[in-house]
């Protein structure tokens, strides 16, 4: 099964949104991204526990922080593709993987790439 993460089709249009309150993943990405453009912006970074009301620069900025950095992890993603399946394919069977194990299922698969 292809995945859907391809470096040529990462859009804004998409139906990823960092202000939707979604999944933890979604949250972490938004609060990770909000201090990548307070630090860029010189700004301090407040507490993590503290609820902000973003201006709508800072919503944009965030937002452009966002797709660029999404459009960033795409490309190793696509490349490592076929490391990660088998790695995912072997969690689902055992749960647990040691490191030797996981060094070979990753050999294994950038020498399938």
């Amino acid at each position: 099964m292809p995945h859907e993460l391809r470096t040529d089709t990462i859009s804004q249009n998409s139906e990823c949104s960092l202000f939707e309150d979604g999944d933890e993943d979604t949250t972490n990405a938004r609060s990770h991204v909000y201090r990548i453009v307070a630090l860029k912006a010189r700004k301090l970074v407040p507490d993590p526990t503290v609820s902000l009301e973003l201006d709508p620069d800072t919503r944009r900025r965030m937002d452009e922080e966002y797709w660029r950095l999404l459009g960033e992890t795409a490309a190793p993603v696509e490349r490592w593709w076929s490391a990660i399946r088998r790695v995912a394919k072997q969690l689902e069977r055992h749960d647990d993987l040691d490191e030797v194990e996981l060094d070979r299922l990753i050999d294994v698969g950038m020498r399938g790439s």
